[in-house]
């Protein structure tokens, strides 16, 4: 579903930002401060960021937002309040070959101010390239590890598209 698209919805879903799969080098706290200057409404109204974990895999969609949502700190002035390091649903953190940033109850406008900050910081830290999808209602029934899949099987078919246009372009 294409954002912005028809079948698009304005907002879905508990306001948090989910770091699927992201360097461990970078810390949780500073995609916070990234999220708080990038969408500072939504982070006065209360978005919580967190990192994926590897129990938050095993469930749905749904419950894992309802779960970061409902387990997270409550705001304060400072973002180490809603920034979770340590994983609320416990288990491992994993890094994966491409990271996702997952979107769940905030504006189109929020989530393109906030993805254009963190992907520029992860691809000039990292050189990686992240994918990025935001809650809608038919993928909140699907586990979260299937969906994470998808959206990372996407995101390589795209840029292997991308690569081979920009070198038929080239050529």
């Amino acid at each position: 579903m294409k954002m912005g698209g028809k079948q698009d919805v304005v907002s879905f879903g508990p306001p948090v930002v989910l770091l699927g799969g992201f360097p461990l080098s970078m810390e949780t706290d500073e995609f916070a401060d990234m999220v708080a200057d990038a969408a500072p409404q939504a982070w006065q109204r209360g978005l919580v960021v967190h990192r994926v974990t590897a129990n938050g895999l095993d469930l749905t969609v749904g419950e894992l937002l309802n779960h970061t949502a409902a387990a997270a700190v409550k705001p304060r002035s400072d973002s180490s309040q809603r920034a979770n390091k340590n994983g609320l649903l416990g288990g491992d953190v994993a890094v994966w070959d491409v990271p996702v940033l997952f979107f769940s109850g905030i504006e189109n406008d929020d989530i393109r101010s906030i993805s254009k900050l963190i992907i520029a910081e992860l691809f000039e830290e990292t050189g990686q390239r992240a994918a990025m999808a935001k809650a809608v209602p038919p993928a909140i029934h699907k586990l979260a590890g299937q969906m994470f899949e998808e959206i990372r099987r996407d995101h390589t078919e795209a840029m292997a598209k991308l690569t081979e246009l920009d070198s038929s372009r080239r050529g």
